[in-house]
């Protein structure tokens, strides 16, 4: 019994420590926009994961970066396609001429 009372707890922390890997946050990515039209701020091709230039403000006409899980610019791809120029610039992290 209190061999089974081992297995048994063993058996418990594996599934509580894959639970916790399984379920862990995905961590958001700073992407920094390099384009220089407001035409490009779909596509994910101008934008980077660099350091945020400076001069960003709260009022301009081009997003600094923008904030997305995305690992990729496929990823990346997919998160600018299910929004519109309006909901990106209004979620950037910070505007730049």
């Amino acid at each position: 019994m209190k061999r089974f009372k081992v297995n048994a707890m063993a058996i418990v922390a594996v599934v509580v420590a894959a639970g916790t890997v399984a379920f862990k946050a995905p961590v958001a990515q700073e992407w920094v926009f390099t384009g220089s039209d407001i035409n490009q701020v779909k596509t994910a091709s101008f934008y980077s994961l660099s350091a945020v230039p400076e001069g960003c403000e709260d009022s301009a006409s081009l997003p600094c970066s923008i904030l997305s899980e995305a690992t990729s610019q496929s990823q990346l791809q997919s998160y600018l396609n299910s929004r519109t120029t309006e909901q990106i610039m209004d979620e950037a992290v910070g505007q730049r001429d």
